[in-house]
């Protein structure tokens, strides 16, 4: 289940099984390589990319259990914020897939959007459960119910670092950054237009005009544009000069009603590139938007030379991605389509 703010206070915005598998007892086995198209390592074995999740490395998510040992311990930090329960476990490096057990030691570059901010150290790993709004005073089953993550704890951490939101190894050059910018007006304009005719925003608008039917209207706005709505237009200029990224980010809370009684908040995001074409602007979709997304993008970096680049997302709160909270991250994109959406989400409970 995942929970979001509303106008009254929280709403359920997915409930449902994300997946269950059984795991047989047995050895540990390495079976997890890095190749080409795995963001964290590079062939060497470098760290290409990773994201920081309150100042650690985020190494797998969904980790191997048996890599941990020891119970699991309520920690009081690193967290987002009091209403974050964190948790760890210990791991024995031994049982780690062998390049990443290599990381250890290995010298970082943590960077933001706008580029590189400091250099550290990791430290060593350990297993992380973050919960939001935990009521348990069980560990263990907080521990159970939190989302886990493989991270790795960073040292020589000065105040520069402050605002990082992922790392590279020092070893790797620096990859191009591009920052977000707010949209001119005409393009705004034009973005907007195509937002509002995307058959997934005909569809929410439907469903807002719904929950507001027999109210006093002098017209019906867009759903965006109505109290407790919002959108975002932003631009990223892709190297060469050329080609520009416009990313629309739109979200609206319905009220509580007799027909929806905590009432309904919904989201999507689109992104276009967008050229000129005889002095006019032509917009070719760029992701393939889905209710109950939305991202806000920071930027963008270019790993590598020959791939795409790739967006930096940060939540104003949260991103919402597929109704899972998250709280910063990455897309790349697969064929040309912005649809690997990459970053941490935390398990959400019920507030007492």
């Amino acid at each position: 289940m995942f929970l979001t703010h509303g106008p009254n206070g929280l709403l359920i915005n997915w409930e449902g099984l994300i997946s269950s598998t059984l795991v047989p007892s047995g050895p540990v086995v390495d079976t997890e390589r890095a190749s080409p198209s795995d963001p964290l390592l590079d062939p060497r074995g470098l760290l290409r990319f990773a994201l920081l999740v309150d100042g650690e490395l985020l190494v797998r998510a969904e980790p191997n259990e048996r890599w941990a040992v020891g119970a699991p311990v309520r920690d009081d930090g690193p967290g987002k914020d009091s209403d974050h329960t964190v948790t760890r476990r210990s791991v024995d490096a031994d049982r780690l897939p062998a390049q990443i057990k290599a990381l250890k030691g290995a010298a970082v570059r943590l960077m933001d959007a706008r580029g590189p901010r400091c250099d550290a150290r990791v430290a060593g790993f350990l297993l992380r459960g973050r919960r939001v709004y935990d009521s348990s005073d069980d560990v263990d089953e907080t521990w159970e119910l939190s989302h886990h993550n493989l991270v790795a704890q960073l040292g020589g951490v000065t105040k520069a670092c402050a605002g990082s939101t992922w790392a590279r190894s020092v070893d790797l050059p620096a990859p191009a950054t591009m920052a977000s910018e707010t949209a001119p007006a005409e393009l705004n304009r034009i973005a907007t237009a195509a937002f509002e005719a995307l058959p997934q925003s005909q569809a929410i608008q439907r469903k807002v005009d719904a929950a507001y039917k027999g109210r006093r209207s002098k017209q019906t706005p867009r759903w965006f544009r109505r109290k407790d709505g919002s959108i975002s237009v932003r631009i990223i200029r892709e190297p060469p000069a050329g080609t520009i990224l416009v990313s629309v980010t739109a979200s609206h809370c319905t009220p509580a009603s007799d027909e929806d009684e905590y009432g309904s908040c919904y989201f999507l995001w689109g992104l276009w590139r967008a050229q000129d074409s005889n002095g006019e602007t032509r917009l070719a979709l760029a992701n393939k938007p889905e209710e109950g997304t939305a991202l806000f993008p920071s930027g963008a970096i270019k790993l590598d030379a020959d791939d795409d680049v790739q967006l930096l997302f940060d939540g104003q709160e949260y991103a919402s991605v597929g109704g899972a909270n998250v709280e910063h991250g990455m897309v790349r994109a697969v064929d040309r389509q912005y649809v690997n959406i990459i970053g941490p989400s935390t398990a959400v409970g019920c507030p007492l």
